[in-house]
């Protein structure tokens, strides 16, 4: 459990809005990027998520949230080894569009629609918080969101 902490931690700097919402509002204050919803210990890996980061003895399971491209919103759930450098996703993550209009960025999707505020480093939704990414898991994360499911990819050191 220390090590996950240490890696949720170590996590804290990702860009993105929320996990898998119907739809969602946030202030238009709220830049591209990634966010961590939420950080625990691989409880994914198994006979059915074999991700290589799942035989790290720091392997932590990663809520993430992202917005690119001023329209592209992603959610979804990740496997993350600081010590193997790598990340993959479990599973595919989740793409929806979002528009930006009245100060505010709607995310497609079923009602009801959530409202948030958003700081440089903390994304505040109704009831959970979400942390900015850092800067080398956000890129991880922005190069490969695209392609929905991933294996390995390497996460730059800082």
């Amino acid at each position: 459990m220390r090590n996950v902490m240490g890696i949720a931690l170590a996590l804290v700097a990702v860009v993105s809005c929320g996990t898998s919402r119907s739809s969602s509002s946030v202030t238009a204050e709220c830049p591209d990027g990634w966010w961590i919803a939420g950080t625990g210990p691989c409880s994914a890996c198994g006979a059915a998520v074999t991700n290589p980061e799942c035989g790290a003895a720091d392997c932590a399971q990663v809520a993430i949230e992202g917005f690119q491209n001023g329209k592209d919103e992603y959610s979804g759930v990740i496997t993350y080894s600081a010590q193997a450098g790598t990340v993959s996703s479990v599973g595919s993550l989740v793409k929806r569009t979002y528009t930006q209009s009245g100060g505010a960025v709607h995310i497609d999707g079923t009602p009801p629609s959530r409202s948030a505020t958003c700081s440089g480093t903390q994304l505040a939704w109704d009831y959970t918080a979400e942390t900015h990414a850092s800067a080398g898991l956000s890129g991880a994360l922005r190069n490969v969101a695209s392609n929905g499911s991933f294996r390995s990819v390497a996460v730059p050191t800082q």
